[in-house]
């Protein structure tokens, strides 16, 4: 409850006191809701975009010794001719 003093009276008026949704106002309650539809939907469809992602392809490691750049590690390795 909200006391207040009326200037008419000296008695005090008591006033019912206004709930959450009343005091903001309508459009901001409206207003509210839509930005935070808005983000909820874009949250979901970017965690759906996300896990959409198709796995990645098994590799051939047969392929990929074979096709390896072997010339880049002579001051790394010592490679030598071979099978």
């Amino acid at each position: 409850m909200i006391w207040k003093f009326q200037q008419s009276s000296p008695i005090l008026a008591v006033q019912p006191e206004k709930r959450m949704f009343e005091a903001m106002g309508l459009e901001t309650v409206i207003v509210s809701t839509i930005i935070g539809a808005c983000a909820l939907s874009f949250g979901a469809s970017a965690y759906l975009f996300m896990r959409a992602r198709p796995a990645p392809a098994a590799k051939d490691l047969d392929k990929i010794v074979k096709n390896a750049p072997y010339h880049r590690l002579h001051n790394v390795l010592k490679v030598e001719a071979g099978s």
